[in-house]
């Protein structure tokens, strides 16, 4: 891949200069703590008289804290995955960007994997922060809080699953004009898998977004990671073929 690594510095810079990368930490920062802290003082918000009929909010347990980190990681992570990929290609075409990139002695395939590089740097590093907040709050709240073996495990998981998101959202902004139909795009067809899994259980060892229900599971200590290796196998290989069509697609195009 001619001139990836200029590239790859290239996006970098800019993910540092726009700020993007700390918009995304803090992001991911802020879901990594809520989680712990809502199920710590949720609890004293509850009147008394409701108490019993909220007695399973008053006596949390880490499993269910894990869970609740896991879903809004799956809902509102995913959702700020897109809203800063979507700019990638489109926005790039649009300005006439792409066009100047492509004129130099780069490879159409760089410009895809170093995008798509970077963007899997910044999920990485997010993910970390906010597993890694994660633990301390609930070590501290919910002693003696989740094992950090089966969070990592259980976060492999979700991140393997927000790559596929990732190149998606990539591939989309080669197809369409525009970033906001980039990410209308990119939600609807996430939106479309979540259902897959709901078909059967046929479905389920395949579909993507079983992922991330293996996510939680892995990470409360419900299932071994293991188990969930074909629906892993068949993600990765959507990442790459998404990544071809991508190139594919960016080829085809008069910029």
């Amino acid at each position: 891949m001619r001139g990836f690594t200029a590239l790859w510095g290239k996006e970098w810079r800019e993910t540092w200069r726009s700020g993007r990368l700390f918009i995304l930490v803090a992001l991911f920062l802020l879901l990594g703590i809520s989680s712990p802290l809502a199920f710590k003082f949720l609890p004293q918000l509850i009147p008394a008289e409701l108490a019993e009929a909220f007695s399973s909010l008053l006596q949390p347990t880490t499993s269910e804290v894990i869970v609740s980190l896991f879903k809004n990681l799956s809902q509102l992570g995913i959702l700020v995955l897109i809203l800063m990929a979507m700019s990638g290609v489109a926005e790039e075409k649009s300005r006439g960007q792409l066009e100047l990139i492509l004129a130099r002695p780069v490879s159409t395939e760089a410009v895809i994997w170093a995008k798509f590089a970077v963007w899997a740097l910044q999920l990485v590093l997010a993910l970390i922060v906010a597993l890694g907040s994660f633990t301390l709050y609930t070590h501290s709240l919910f002693p003696p809080g989740p094992s950090l073996l089966a969070l990592l495990q259980g976060g492999l998981l979700y991140c393997l699953f927000c790559l596929l998101v990732l190149a998606f959202t990539l591939l989309a902004g080669t197809l369409l004009p525009t970033s906001l139909l980039t990410a209308l795009l990119s939600g609807g067809v996430f939106l479309a898998l979540s259902f897959l899994p709901n078909l059967g259980s046929a479905y389920a060892r395949f579909a993507p977004p079983s992922l991330l229900e293996g996510a939680s599971r892995v990470a409360v200590g419900a299932s071994p990671w293991g188990v969930w290796w074909e629906s892993a196998a068949v993600t990765a290989a959507l990442i790459l073929l998404s990544n071809l069509l991508a190139v594919w697609s960016l080829r085809r195009q008069d910029i």
